[in-house]
């Protein structure tokens, strides 16, 4: 299923905001898909732009969701594929109340993203609670500052280790953190409501315009730590590495905003 672009027509005299191919998730390109260009004045759904809305005919759910909600129903991890079914309200938004189209179907808070219909991976309609482990030490050799990364399977990015929250987990994101970190790390470490310090919107590859990622970031500083990592679960690599400005911006997502918001709860030196 491929997302074409819109008839040049209707642009008016916006230029298009290209999405790089760094924008496609690789499961979503493994596919075949590929997002509509969006014109900056017409990110807002308010703004009408009917070729796009033609586009929404065809709902783009990966296979693994769909057999997901074949196989285990609402005690899974995906909502059925038809909005219709959806009775509950999923996780709230950071940003506030969830708007949704004339057809029940929720809307990106950030606006179209170049998928028009479905999950595309995410398993829930709207939101997709998750939450991130911001770690630091101070490096035992040089002093220098690290936060603690991994190296994401999918994408082979350099990421803050986390996932999205379990049922059990709901309202206690803080926990999530804490497994994540686990699962992805190897360290045990125990966070609590109070040491989150960032709460929003994630940047990821994989939103669509009727799913997206929220995530919260608990940071901690742990001194001069030689604790041994290991890496697992949705990880290949798991390493100490010294906070630079490169550092930041090679970062997934907006990873980035997360360890600037962790530094500054911490009160940890700037870059």
């Amino acid at each position: 299923m491929i997302f074409q672009q819109p008839s040049p027509s209707s642009t008016q005299s916006s230029e298009p905001q290209e999405v790089s191919e760094g924008r496609i998730h690789p499961e979503y390109r493994a596919m075949g898909i590929s997002r509509v260009p969006i014109p900056e004045a017409k990110r807002c759904f308010s703004v009408k732009w009917p070729e796009y809305t033609n586009l929404s005919s065809e709902q783009f759910d990966h296979p693994a969701v769909v057999e997901q909600w074949k196989k285990n129903g609402s005690s899974g991890w995906a909502d059925s594929p038809d909005i219709r079914a959806q009775t509950h309200v999923n996780a709230p938004s950071y940003l506030g109340p969830v708007h949704h189209d004339e057809n029940g179907y929720p809307l990106n808070p950030m606006g179209r993203t170049g998928i028009p219909r479905g999950r595309g991976v995410l398993g829930k309609w709207g939101v997709n609670q998750a939450a991130d482990a911001v770690v630091f030490r101070s490096a035992p050799v040089t002093g220098l500052l690290e936060v603690l990364l991994i190296v994401r399977c999918d994408t082979g990015t350099l990421a803050l280790p986390g996932g999205f929250v379990d049922a059990p987990e709901r309202g206690n994101s803080h926990l999530t953190a804490s497994r994540e970190l686990k699962e992805e790390a190897g360290i045990e470490l125990s966070f609590e409501p109070s040491q989150r310090c960032f709460a929003g919107y994630i940047d990821d590859s994989r939103n669509t315009d009727n799913a997206w990622i929220e995530s919260a970031g608990y940071c901690t500083f742990l001194g001069d730590s030689l604790l041994a990592l290991r890496a697992g679960d949705d990880a290949t690599d798991a390493r100490w590495v010294t906070v630079t400005p490169l550092l930041l911006k090679a970062l997934f997502a907006n990873h980035s905003e997360m360890v600037k918001a962790g530094m500054e709860k911490l009160g940890l030196v700037e870059i």
